[in-house]
């Protein structure tokens, strides 16, 4: 099942209105940016350590509470327009190319794009690339327990059954080597017999990478992003990772867009 932009627009909140990422106001929540040129002035959303049964959009799960130490976003809800420039910056919509060795085309594959929002929030950047790729896989990061459940009930709610096996929301803190880990390594330190190897990893899975972070937050990833860019470039592996708001200062984009009205806010696109 498609969902228009004007579906999901309905979904969308009052972007003039900032509120505390701890209230239960289901028109709370997301990712992103509004029209707001001044981010930081926003409500932060906090990322922090917790256990969370990998894969798992189930709303009985018992979620982590906040540690204020580790903040590295504000909450600032995205609009359609940063959305859909996103999405169509993407190469959602082709595989991407994978090849083991380098220069030889015997060992070119295919692989259908994955898509990791890093800070997910209600995950309606997900929903709406999930439902426009058939082949799409969608995987939303995000610590805050409010946001957690609101992304799944919005996952239970508007996308068919069919669609909703495709997308998975998780509580984990991207500061966390763990979060971080390939699935050889997350399996070697999983004491949980009943580890899924069909787990989705940053590492070893993400052909693309959503991030709308404060500049310090994204500097306390950066040595992690930098490392999975020299894993994919050993592999002959694509990547594209797409900032939002702030620009990755240690790497050169290959396109920027205007996502506002004034001009201020900005999307970056980097290729590897």
């Amino acid at each position: 099942m498609v969902f228009s932009s004007a579906s999901l627009a309905r979904e969308k909140d009052d972007t003039n209105s900032n509120r505390s990422t701890t209230t239960d106001d289901s028109n709370n929540g997301g990712d992103g940016n509004n029209d707001n040129d001044d981010p930081t002035t926003t409500t932060t959303r906090i990322q922090n350590s917790s256990s969370l049964k990998k894969d798992d959009n189930n709303n009985n799960n018992t979620l982590a509470p906040f540690n204020s130490n580790n903040m590295l976003a504000p909450f600032n809800p995205s609009n359609e327009h940063t959305q859909r420039v996103a999405l169509e910056l993407f190469s959602l919509g082709r595989p991407f190319v994978v090849s083991d060795v380098a220069d030889d085309d015997k060992n070119v594959s295919q692989q259908a794009p994955v898509l990791f929002d890093l800070g997910c929030g209600d995950a309606r950047l997900l929903i709406q690339a999930v439902s426009e790729y058939d082949h799409l896989q969608c995987v939303g990061l995000e610590l805050d327990p409010t946001f957690v459940n609101r992304a799944r009930e919005k996952c239970a709610t508007i996308l068919a059954p069919v669609v909703q096996n495709r997308i998975y929301i998780r509580q984990c803190d991207l500061t966390d080597p763990a979060t971080w880990q390939s699935r050889k390594e997350q399996k070697a330190h999983d004491d949980d017999s009943s580890h899924n190897q069909n787990h989705l990893t940053l590492m070893d899975d993400a052909t693309c990478i959503y991030i709308c972070l404060l500049p310090d937050g994204i500097a306390k990833i950066m040595p992690y992003l930098n490392k999975l860019v020299a894993d994919r470039q050993t592999k002959n592996k694509q990547l594209e990772v797409i900032a939002s708001i702030f620009q990755i200062r240690e790497w050169e984009p290959v396109r920027v867009e205007v996502t506002s009205k004034s001009g201020v806010i900005k999307t970056f696109l980097y290729k590897f």
